[in-house]
This record gives C-alpha cells, sequence and structure tokens, in this order.
C-alpha cells in the first residue's frame, strides 16, 4: 500500500511542476536551471521521503508487531528502494506520454 502511495506521489510531483497547472509551477519555469535538473531534484526528493516513510513503517513491523521478515534486512531495504523508484519514474513516464498524446491531438 505505501508503494501504491508513492506512485502518486510522483504523479503529483510532476503535476505541480507543470506550468499551466499551479502557480508554483509557472515560478518555477521561470528560474535559471535547465528542466531536467528540475525534474530530477523533484524525483529525489519525493524518493527520499517515500523511502523514510517505508523504513518508518519496517520499523514499526519488526519492533512493534515483532513480524519475521527473515535474516536478509540489506537485501529488503535495496529492494524497497529500487521498487519505490521504479513506480515513481513509472508515473512519471505516463504522465509525460499523456502530455504528449494530448499534445499530438492538439496538433492534428
Amino acid at each position: 500500500m505505501v508503494c501504491l502511495f508513492s506512485s502518486f506521489a510522483g504523479c503529483d510531483r510532476i503535476l505541480k511542476i507543470q506550468a499551466d497547472i499551479s502557480a508554483l509551477g509557472q515560478r518555477r519555469n521561470m528560474i535559471p536551471v535547465h528542466k531536467m535538473k528540475s525534474i530530477l531534484a523533484e524525483l529525489a526528493a519525493c524518493e527520499i521521503v517515500q523511502y523514510t516513510i517505508v523504513l518508518l513503517l519496517l520499523f514499526y513491523m519488526k519492533v512493534v508487531l515483532k513480524l519475521q521478515l527473515g535474516d536478509n534486512v540489506p537485501q529488503i531495504l535495496l529492494l524497497l528502494f529500487l521498487y519505490l523508484l521504479l513506480l515513481i519514474i513509472h508515473n512519471v513516464f505516463v504522465l509525460l506520454l499523456d502530455s504528449l498524446s494530448s499534445l499530438l491531438l492538439l496538433l492534428a
């Protein structure tokens, strides 16, 4: 469930940096920083926040609920990190493809 919320967070981050959606997006598009650098910074911030939430949930499950998660904790942490990154990037590409398809419809 937490990983599903991270995919929504990726969508939210991309929607907020678009200039036609919000005033914050308009201000961010006027700064003298390359657009890709801005997008990567947004994605990195989103990944860090979501990974922190997953770490807190993992701590809660292991310490408070005393669930047996196995002995491969580093592998679990790596898998969670990569899965969150995959979900966030996947939703960014879905939004970009949606934007491109709507642009192509306008041009046709």
